[in-house]
């Protein structure tokens, strides 16, 4: 059997501490990657520094402020068969490129595995559920089937569950998240990447949505874990930009039938209702901006 290769793309914008971490633990690595590409988005040079002490890394730089295209420039300099995918605030295990090799080698019918994310900080629907809030538990029953502790759950509107304990054996999910997982070459190649309508999120959950779509299984495994050093500045945590994409998903999915309209609908009114009430408080600021961020979602030609 041929040696699979597994190529690494990690997205970076002026965050130098935290790529230092994730390219340590690249060079800590039982099996290391066949290669790694930054896509350093950042402003000034202190990336540009910090790559030029790991050799085997290659750097593409790119200044548009656009996630999935930031991706989408990775893996399309990459030749290997797997891509692997990486938050610069990622920290894999030392056995991350080889447990997800040797599950691709398992599962040849795989179009993507991942493995569970440890957020360092518990994010803010992990803190509902710790609170038993209401919200958590609309958000449980409305949004993710009640399956909202379950790992690797997207529901047919694009909404994730939190879960983060996957079975002990390779399972059958229907998401992953982008922080933390590798997808086949050829099938990044044939679903044309990732979406470039979206800006900073919901991009995965669509390109998951499609890939069920396909009939494409997805898998997760219990190892090839990282852990996230959850860093809470930039785009991708401004009410503006989530509910824009989440306004794009809205169009993107809507007219699929009725039902996942409407709850599509409701997904989008669920976040600038989040926004609006954020820490329970109300903050008209959040709201304004996530209401602002809707309409142009709506409004933006894509």
């Amino acid at each position: 059997m041929a040696r699979l290769t597994l190529g690494v793309v990690i997205p970076t914008r002026d965050r130098p501490r935290d790529l230092a971490r994730l390219l340590e633990a690249l060079n800590r690595q039982t099996e290391p990657p066949d290669s790694i590409l930054v896509v350093d988005n950042s402003e000034g040079d202190a990336n540009s520094r910090l790559i030029k002490s790991y050799p085997s890394v290659t750097t593409i730089q790119d200044s548009t402020p656009n996630l999935p295209r930031l991706f989408n420039r990775g893996w399309n300099a990459l030749n290997d068969e797997i891509i692997g995918f990486l938050n610069d605030d990622a920290e894999p295990s030392s056995s991350w490129v080889s447990d997800l090799k040797q599950a691709f080698a398992a599962l040849p019918d795989a179009a993507a595995i991942g493995g569970p994310t440890w957020d360092e900080q518990p994010r803010s629907l992990a803190r509902l559920r710790r609170d038993r809030s209401l919200l958590y538990r609309l958000y449980d029953i409305f949004l993710v089937d009640g399956r909202a502790s379950e790992y690797g759950y997207l529901s047919p509107w694009g909404s994730f569950s939190i879960g983060t304990e996957p079975p002990s054996t390779p399972t059958r999910v229907s998401g992953l998240t982008i922080t933390n997982m590798a997808v086949r070459r050829d099938v990044l190649k044939k679903r044309g990447g990732f979406d470039e309508a979206f800006s900073f999120s919901d991009y995965d959950g669509y390109f998951f949505l499609c890939l069920k779509d396909a009939s494409l299984p997805v898998y997760g495994i219990a190892t090839a874990s990282a852990v996230h050093h959850v860093n809470p500045v930039g785009s991708t945590r401004s009410p503006y930009w989530i509910t824009r994409d989440r306004a794009i998903l809205l169009r993107r999915r809507r007219g699929r039938s009725a039902a996942i309209s409407a709850r599509l609908a409701l997904g989008t009114l669920a976040v600038i209702g989040f926004w609006t009430f954020r820490a329970g408080r109300f903050e008209p600021r959040s709201m304004l901006l996530a209401v602002r961020g809707c309409l142009a979602g709506l409004q933006a030609r894509i």
